[in-house]
């Protein structure tokens, strides 16, 4: 039963995005292909590869990119991560008439409607915009089931429907405390540290030593 728990996840995270150009017909840079490497999920390091066709007017001696990551439903990017564009870019041929470019990044926890809209872009050393992609992607329908093992669920009437916290205001409108990624319920949710979970500790308990970002539960 795990083994096919895993695969269906695997499915999911595979089809759980979609992506499109949000800019010109003047790009330096044409994307045909793009993968996302990682599990769709929150915490879940991944990475974003883009391949095409060049349209170069002028031979590329800097650049920056950066993708902005926002959450239907919230009035402000959830998360921006930017970097040389120098470093991610390759040629893939003599002439530079194809390219790739590879970026890596942490996806940010659900927050609101687990629906996100990322913006994939890239500019030159004049500022011009060399790309943008527009990927968008929904761990909605797969992370409540994944977080509820540690978060717990989404109304709760008692403290044993919060695993890792506790149930505020129990009743229709109950919710489990919030801890953010340094919320765990045992070792296996704390990478590189250990999970405070004890007798004599009282929820929501928290990951100490190492890394206390959210181990991804998916693995």
């Amino acid at each position: 039963m795990r083994v096919l728990f895993v695969v269906v996840l695997l499915i999911v995270s595979c089809s759980a995005y979609s992506w499109g150009s949000c800019g010109t017909n003047f790009d330096r840079l044409k994307t045909t292909k793009l993968s996302v490497a990682g599990s769709i999920a929150g915490a879940s390091k991944v990475t974003i590869t883009a391949s095409g066709n060049t349209d170069l007017h002028v031979p590329l001696e800097s650049g920056a990119w950066q993708v902005r990551i926002t959450e239907k439903g919230r009035g402000h990017p959830s998360s921006t991560d930017s970097g040389n564009l120098m470093k991610a870019l390759k040629f893939d041929d003599p002439n530079n008439t194809t390219f790739t470019v590879a970026v890596s990044l942490y996806l940010p926890l659900k927050q609101a409607s687990g629906e996100f809209d990322a913006i994939f872009f890239a500019t030159d050393q004049a500022n011009t915009n060399y790309m943008c992609l527009d990927i968008k992607y929904d761990y909605s329908s797969v992370m409540p089931n994944i977080y509820a093992l540690v978060h717990g669920v989404a109304h709760c009437s008692s403290d044993a429907q919060c695993p890792s916290s506790y149930c505020q205001h129990p009743g229709p409108s109950g919710e489990c405390h919030t801890c953010g990624g340094a919320c765990c319920l045992t070792d296996k949710d704390c990478p590189d540290a250990y999970c405070a979970n004890d007798p004599t500790k009282m929820p929501p308990y928290f990951c100490h030593g190492g890394n206390t970002a959210l181990r991804n539960t998916t693995s």
